[in-house]
């Protein structure tokens, strides 16, 4: 006699991984989509934000600016 593949273990514990997948696909669309909106600076210019002791709370283009401004690479 064969033995059943997907066991109530197995099932509860494929159904915990689909949902960890469909929050983790969630998750990184809407990172995504905020990013591509501007309202998320880059982890780099976050890095060097830091550097420099300012706090969080800045979009992409208040934080890409005062990076410019700070680090030598402002051309106005």
């Amino acid at each position: 006699m064969t033995v059943k593949y997907w066991t109530p273990e197995k099932k509860r514990h494929y159904k915990e991984l689909l949902d960890k997948l469909k929050k983790s696909r969630e998750y990184h669309r809407v990172q995504q989509k905020s990013w591509a909106e501007g309202r998320i600076p880059s982890w780099r210019d976050i890095k060097k934000l830091k550097a420099l002791n300012y706090t969080s709370g800045l979009n992409k283009s208040e934080a890409r600016k005062l990076v410019k401004i700070n680090l030598g690479e402002h051309k106005d």
